[in-house]
């Protein structure tokens, strides 16, 4: 249980999820940046690629550290080289 105290009001924070929202609220906290437990590999990469393609004329990077590298700057996988929920929901190739 979490006491917030805003002025002279008190709230309590009783569950995770009104946690989570209070922050997204306050523009700290996205769900899309939530981490999940697919990895790169789970990517469809011909749908990627076509994005890529469409939309940066930018071509599919040649590694896989630069596929994980480029996912990162675009805010779609995580620092431990996981997608996060925008990740798996744009591009997964099973979002559920």
């Amino acid at each position: 249980m979490i006491w917030l105290k805003a002025g002279a009001d008190k709230r309590r924070v009783n569950s995770k999820e009104e946690l989570r929202r209070l922050f997204q609220f306050s523009n700290q906290f996205h769900a899309d940046e939530l981490p999940t437990k697919a990895g790169i590999d789970k990517l469809d990469k011909l749908r990627f690629r076509d994005f890529l393609r469409d939309v940066y004329k930018q071509e599919f990077p040649d590694s896989p550290a630069e596929l994980t590298r480029l996912l990162q700057n675009m805010n779609l996988a995580t620092d431990a080289g996981r997608l996060n929920l925008a990740g798996v929901l744009l591009f997964a190739e099973q979002p559920e």
